[in-house]
């Protein structure tokens, strides 16, 4: 643009490759003392499971004026 005015397209991509890599998994445990020594593990069915994933694939764009 004329004057010093400029105008910039602005792009932001976030997760380009849409890997929900695992981020938090399940680590409460209930410990039936019974249980826990004849099997030797924590009996909490969902213990070790995923809880969280990192966002997906995102684009935000924008528009930068400057004079």
């Amino acid at each position: 643009m004329c004057g010093g005015r400029r105008l910039a397209l602005i792009v932001d991509i976030f997760n380009i490759f849409n890997r929900q890599a695992a981020t938090a998994y399940q680590q409460n445990v209930e410990l039936e003392m019974l249980e826990y020594e004849t099997s030797g593990r924590p009996t909490h069915p969902d213990y070790g499971r995923v809880t969280a994933r990192s966002a997906p694939l995102a684009v935000r764009l924008g528009l930068r004026f400057s004079w």
